[in-house]
C-alpha cells in the first residue's frame, strides 16, 4: 500500500523539501530522481511529529502533491547549510526528541553511528560507538545495515 513520503533532499546547489507516494523507501528515493546528491532525512508523513507535519514547507509539499506525483519545494541554498556537523547534531537531537515524545522516559544503552565523509576527492567511512563494543555496539551496525537493506522503517529508531 502506498504511503506518503516526505524528505529534505540535497540536490545540486540547494536543499529542497520533497514528497511522493510510494510503496517503499527505495521506491520513494527512485521517484525523487537522479539529481539527488544526498538525503538529509526521509520518512513517512505519518511518522513526523506534529511540529514536522505543520511545517510550512511540508504543507506546501502536500499541496503540490494534489496535482503532481512528485513535489519539490525550495528549502535553502547549499552555501547556507553551514557546519556539516550541525546536520548530524540535528539528526541526533530529532531522534532523541522523537523517542522521548513517542515513548516517554528511556535510557540509552550501547550506541553507534556510521558516516560517509567526503574529503576533497576521497570518500572515507567513519564510525563511532559508545558502550561495550561486544556484544552491544558491534551488533547495532549489523542490525542497522539489515534494516537499511530491507528499506523498512519500523518506527523504532
Amino acid at each position: 500500500m502506498a504511503e506518503l513520503y516526505v524528505a529534505l533532499l540535497h540536490v545540486p546547489g540547494e536543499f529542497v523539501y520533497a514528497g511522493t507516494r510510494a510503496d517503499s523507501v527505495a521506491e520513494a528515493v527512485t521517484a525523487f530522481g537522479d539529481e539527488v546528491i544526498g538525503i538529509e532525512w526521509l520518512q513517512t508523513f505519518d511518522s513526523l511529529p506534529a511540529r514536522g507535519q505543520e511545517n510550512d514547507a511540508i504543507q506546501t509539499v502536500l499541496q503540490e502533491l494534489l496535482d503532481h506525483e512528485v513535489a519539490f519545494v525550495a528549502g535553502y541554498p547549499e552555501e547556507e547549510s553551514g557546519d556539516p556537523t550541525e546536520g548530524m547534531r540535528a539528526h541526533l537531537e530529532h531522534w532523541v526528541d522523537e523517542a522521548a515524545e513517542r515513548f516517554g522516559e528511556f535510557s540509552v544503552g550501547a550506541y553507534g553511528f556510521v558516516m560517509e565523509l567526503v574529503l576533497d576527492d576521497e570518500i572515507e567511512l567513519g564510525w563511532a560507538y559508545g558502550g561495550a563494543m561486544e556484544p552491544g555496539a558491534a551488533a547495532l551496525f549489523g542490525r542497522a545495515a539489515e534494516q537499511a537493506r530491507d528499506g523498512v522503517d519500523r518506527g523504532d529508531g
